[in-house]
């Protein structure tokens, strides 16, 4: 399960909990799977599946990726919402210029990705912006009961980070990071950064670049540290001699999660996009 699969299972269980709402799901591998476990009405997304379920009377059709939104683009005019998760420019052309005419609105995750579509030519009106949402627990291990050694590092399309700086890679971010102590998120084009807010849900003060959303995630000198580049050496040895302040931004974290990335923030959102073509 990537990031986006998990925001549009976590937006399936926020619509069914608050009731009222009509549910079909087009999917692939495991969102699928998860989905039909949860007793959610899904099925394997196709061109054909997707042109069903235009003709059915939906009165929203909601793609979350490139392919779902070229599959829905003829049968959804006038309820077709399109989730942007991605930093990178949208590509031109007229079949482009076609396709992302055809969406009634947009929903970008985070203000960087918002001004991609805007230099694309979307109307300003037609995007909202509506930040990933991810699990907020009740309760936290205290950081100076977490291994002191313990700081972990995700790598996307850059360098890793020189081996001397002992940090560890999950290979199951959302376990390894119960105990963490910090996060590195290194990145050269991120839409938000799913993993520096699940961190930041379970206390865990993140170092990022300074690039894409993730500036919208993490305040930096709150919630954790933006660097310039990939060299992270600086803001972790700071991070490492001040325990005090690195469960502050822990702390400072988890309270900006709740307040602006939960799930039912991500929801509400999701919802009053839906309602803004619908009424």
């Amino acid at each position: 399960m990537r990031g986006g699969q998990w925001q549009v299972l976590h937006l399936l269980r926020g619509l069914r909990d608050r009731g009222g709402f009509a549910l079909r799901l087009l999917a692939r591998g495991p969102l699928l799977e998860r989905a039909l476990d949860e007793g959610f009405t899904a099925g394997e997304i196709s061109p054909l599946s997707v042109a069903a379920a235009g003709a059915a009377g939906f009165d929203v059709v909601h793609a979350h990726d490139a392919k779902s939104h070229s599959w829905a683009s003829p049968f959804g005019r006038g309820r077709l919402v399109v989730s942007r998760r991605v930093i990178f420019p949208v590509k031109r052309g007229w079949l482009s210029n076609w396709k992302y005419g055809q969406a009634a609105r947009y929903i970008a995750i985070s203000k960087a990705v918002a001004a991609e579509l805007e230099k694309a030519g979307v109307p300003r009106e037609k995007i909202a912006v509506v930040y990933d949402g991810v699990p907020v627990p009740e309760r936290v291990i205290p950081y100076e009961e977490r291994p002191a050694g313990k700081f972990l590092c995700v790598v996307k399309d850059v360098p890793s980070p020189d081996p001397t700086l002992g940090l560890q890679f999950p290979v199951l971010l959302a376990d390894e990071v119960l105990e963490a102590r910090g996060l590195v998120y290194l990145s050269d084009a991120e839409g938000l950064g799913s993993a520096a807010l699940l961190a930041m849900a379970h206390g865990v003060p993140v170092i990022a670049t300074r690039v894409g959303g993730l500036p919208e995630a993490v305040e930096d000198g709150v919630t954790g540290m933006l660097i310039e580049g990939t060299d992270a050496g600086a803001a972790l040895r700071a991070l490492r001699g001040d325990a005090k302040r690195a469960a502050a931004m822990g702390l400072a974290g988890r309270e900006r999660v709740e307040r602006m990335f939960s799930v039912g923030t991500m929801v509400d959102g999701t919802v009053k996009v839906y309602e803004a073509i619908t009424q």
